[in-house]
């Protein structure tokens, strides 16, 4: 009976994670992606919107499951917690607590995060040269640790504070916009951002 209980118990664990990621994924492709188009959708178009984002997701996940289920991919858990802390962090940081944080120190932010993390990963001994990496018999994990965030994490700050102090002087009001976009859905009334298109106008 503890072996069935703790059983079923992970197994809806694993099912709830599943389902929430597929439906966050779903609900990102389709703002982001199904959205560009400047008619806008009924509420019978989003949800149709949604499901075909949702299966579009579902199939690819299956998909990439079926084809690397043989390799070692726990380094995937450490490289999506640091992607989470080298782009997302740093961003809402910045956005929180600094004023002068614009839409360069953003993207800068971001995409250097992003860069950063899946360079130092690739490089590093969870993917090649250990008995436990993705291909144990080559040999080019020149960064020596198992996880990116040690530099990942904090250069992003540094990115992002040299893209906010080098941009114009515009640059804080566009970012005021997008900020906006991203809080509440629309776009400031009476002002069309040129920058609203970066997270998915």
């Amino acid at each position: 009976m503890l072996i069935t209980l703790m059983a079923c118990t992970v197994f809806l664990a694993v099912l709830t994670t599943a389902t929430s990621v597929t439906f966050a994924a779903a609900v990102s492709f389709a703002h982001d992606v199904f959205a560009r188009g400047r008619r806008r959708r009924t509420g019978a178009g989003e949800t149709r919107a949604l499901r075909t984002a949702a299966v579009i997701v579902g199939a690819v996940g299956l998909s990439l499951a079926a084809a690397i289920y043989r390799y070692p991919t726990d380094f995937l858990v450490t490289f999506s917690i640091s992607v989470a802390a080298s782009c997302i962090f740093p961003a809402l940081v910045y956005s929180f607590f600094w004023r002068r944080f614009n839409r360069r120190g953003l993207l800068w932010s971001v995409y250097g995060g992003l860069l950063f993390c899946t360079v130092l990963t690739a490089f590093s001994p969870v993917v090649s040269g250990t008995v436990f990496a993705l291909w144990p018999e080559a040999h080019f994990d020149w960064y020596p640790f198992q996880t990116p965030g040690l530099v990942s994490v904090p250069a992003p700050f540094v990115l992002g504070w040299l893209g906010s102090v080098s941009s114009p002087q515009d640059s804080e009001l566009e970012f005021r916009g997008l900020q906006y976009r991203v809080l509440t859905g629309t776009r400031i009334p009476g002002r069309r951002s040129a920058t609203v298109g970066v997270l998915g106008g």
